[in-house]
């Protein structure tokens, strides 16, 4: 997925990633633990209803190893993740990928409130906190909209465009 790899942003936003923190096209901050759990999540949307091993996540999506425990760990923790240990142990999708909203993943990582002060309209910065309360609210909107089924079909749709222009 080309919006969500590492690799596809411009070098001079190399400094970034040491700090954690990722730049998009939509405008806002994404923490890169959010991003790596979009990746992890839409590579077992593709495998859904297969088990996956932890393993095998690192060697797909590019994500330290370390990085996939510590996601998948939070992600179980959060019911999106359904893990099995021992043998035949892995994880899977908890619930089928047309039920999973890219907007449940993010408020995992994200911030789950906005900042208090963006409810607390004094008469002085009302029109200010009401304009960041709607900034706040229209990042989750398309997120809400758009499930990880569909996120795999946008993908494939995309890889085949630019197949036929090449």
């Amino acid at each position: 997925m080309p919006f969500l790899s590492r690799r596809s942003n411009p070098p001079a936003r190399e400094t970034l990633f040491k700090k954690g923190l990722i730049a998009y096209r939509i405008g806002m901050w994404l923490n890169q633990r959010t991003v790596d759990a979009i990746r992890i999540m839409a590579a077992l949307a593709q495998r859904w209803p297969a088990r996956w091993r932890t393993s095998d996540i690192p060697e797909e999506t590019g994500i330290s190893f370390m990085n996939v425990q510590k996601t998948v760990h939070a992600l179980g923790l959060a019911q999106l993740l359904e893990t099995h240990r021992g043998r035949s142990g892995g994880v899977q999708l908890a619930r089928a990928p047309e039920t999973i909203t890219i907007s449940e993943i993010v408020r995992v990582f994200e911030p789950k409130d906005c900042p208090v002060n963006f409810l607390m309209a004094s008469t002085v910065d009302a029109s200010i906190s009401k304009l960041l309360f709607e900034a706040h609210r229209g990042f989750f909107h398309p997120l809400e909209r758009i499930t990880l089924a569909e996120l795999g079909y946008i993908h494939e749709k995309a890889a085949r465009s630019r197949l036929l222009r090449n």
